[in-house]
C-alpha cells in the first residue's frame, strides 16, 4: 500500500474513501462484459439502428449525469454515473433483442 499511495499521491487519510471508491469501480468491468456480448447481438440480428439510437441517448444521459453527481460526489458520482448507464444500455439491448427473438419466433 505505501507505494501505490507515493505514487497517486494519496494520503493516509484519503486512503479509506478511495479504498471504497475502488471496489465499486471493480463492478463496472463486470457490467461491460455482460453489455458487449449484447451489443455484438444487435449487429447479428441487424438492429443497427435500435443500437445507434441506445447509444446516442445512453451517451447523453451519461454526460448528463457525468457532469452533476462529478460535481456533488467526486469520483464516487462518475462510478455510479457509469454504473447507472451500463444498467441501462444491459436492460434495454435484453429487451430490444427478446423483443426480436419473440418476433422472429411468431413468424
Amino acid at each position: 500500500a505505501p507505494l501505490f499511495l507515493n505514487f497517486f499521491k494519496i494520503s493516509v487519510l484519503q486512503f479509506p474513501n478511495m479504498l471504497v471508491n475502488f471496489r465499486l469501480a471493480l463492478i463496472i468491468p463486470l457490467l461491460i462484459a455482460f453489455s458487449l456480448p449484447l451489443r455484438q447481438l444487435m449487429f447479428v440480428y441487424n438492429l443497427n439502428k435500435i443500437y445507434i439510437n441506445i447509444t446516442i441517448t445512453t451517451t447523453i444521459l451519461n454526460f448528463i449525469l457525468l457532469f452533476f453527481l462529478t460535481k456533488s460526489a467526486g469520483l464516487t458520482g462518475s462510478f455510479v454515473s457509469i454504473i447507472f448507464i451500463e444498467f441501462i444500455v444491459i436492460t434495454l439491448y435484453t429487451f430490444v433483442l427478446f423483443t426480436n427473438s419473440k418476433q422472429k419466433n411468431n413468424l
